[in-house]
Parts: C-alpha cells; sequence; structure tokens
C-alpha cells in the first residue's frame, strides 16, 4: 500500500522536493550575503530584513558578488539599489 501511495502521490513529493531544495539554496546564498557583510560592519536591520525578504535567486547571487566586493555596508546598499529588483 506503501509504494501505490508513493505513486499517487509521485509529483507532487517531487515538486515539494525542488522547492525545498531551491529554498535551501536562497537560504544558503543569503547566509554568504551577511556573513561577507559582516566582515566590513554592523549590519542594519533594515537591511537584514531586505535581504532575508529577497526570494529571488537571481537577484540574490547577484547581491552576493556585490557583497563580495563591497568595501562598505553603504557601498553594497547604493549597489542592490541600483540592480534589477
Amino acid at each position: 500500500m506503501c509504494e501505490a501511495l508513493r505513486e499517487l502521490f509521485a509529483d507532487e513529493l517531487e515538486e515539494r522536493e525542488v522547492v525545498g531544495i531551491q529554498k535551501g539554496i536562497e537560504q544558503g546564498i543569503v547566509e554568504s550575503i551577511l556573513e561577507l557583510l559582516n566582515e566590513i560592519g554592523d549590519i542594519p536591520t533594515h537591511l537584514k530584513e531586505t535581504i532575508f525578504n529577497q526570494s529571488n535567486s537571481a537577484i540574490l547571487k547577484s547581491w552576493l558578488k556585490i557583497a563580495a566586493r563591497a568595501n562598505s555596508i553603504e557601498g553594497f546598499t547604493n549597489e542592490i539599489q541600483k540592480s534589477p529588483q
């Protein structure tokens, strides 16, 4: 019976797995951005919220690159405001 249920819900389970993996990737990118920014200064709460609330992987990847090059929190903030969202 378990196998029959697994087959019945296979598509839904696969979709949930894909979504879970994507969310994990996004969370990893967010954590990497915050880690890089912590190296250059204190991150204001509003900026942390902006980063945590972003769910577009392409934008997060772009922000990660900006964070890697940033010399200041203000510089990072200015650059992400210029980038497409």
